[in-house]
């Protein structure tokens, strides 16, 4: 696949990401314009950052490594990597990719899991 194709390709699964999260609670996301710190997908919240993926193979040690560093750069505390699924064009059956950390993160914040203390 040619650059132009291959931008294109991502542009548009940007695009029904960014649609489908503002169907879904998130009325102002918005996709970063190229050049700007961070990962695909602005405006969901303070501190976070969505990575989107639209490829033939999947390669989730490497698009979560570009995750961390968009999450780096701008600092934010949670991140994750939406990848379009073949046979669906539902963004809501697409896979959802994060450290296992962040994982624990949300399910804490969600109030699951015994507390951790703290040391002295």
């Amino acid at each position: 696949m040619t650059g132009r194709m291959s931008r294109n390709k991502g542009n548009r699964t940007e695009r029904e990401v960014v649609t489908w999260l503002r169907n879904n609670g998130f009325p102002w996301a918005e996709r970063k314009g190229t050049g700007l710190p961070g990962a695909d997908v602005a405006e969901l919240g303070p501190g976070l950052e969505l990575e989107i993926k639209n490829h033939q193979r999947l390669e989730p040690a490497a698009w979560v490594d570009q995750l961390l560093a968009a999450m780096a750069t701008t600092e934010a505390g949670m991140g994750a990597v939406i990848a379009k699924r073949r046979g669906t064009t539902n963004v809501g059956d697409w896979y959802g990719i994060l450290p296992a950390r962040l994982l624990i993160q949300l399910l804490r914040e969600a109030g699951y899991g015994d507390p951790i203390d703290e040391a002295p």
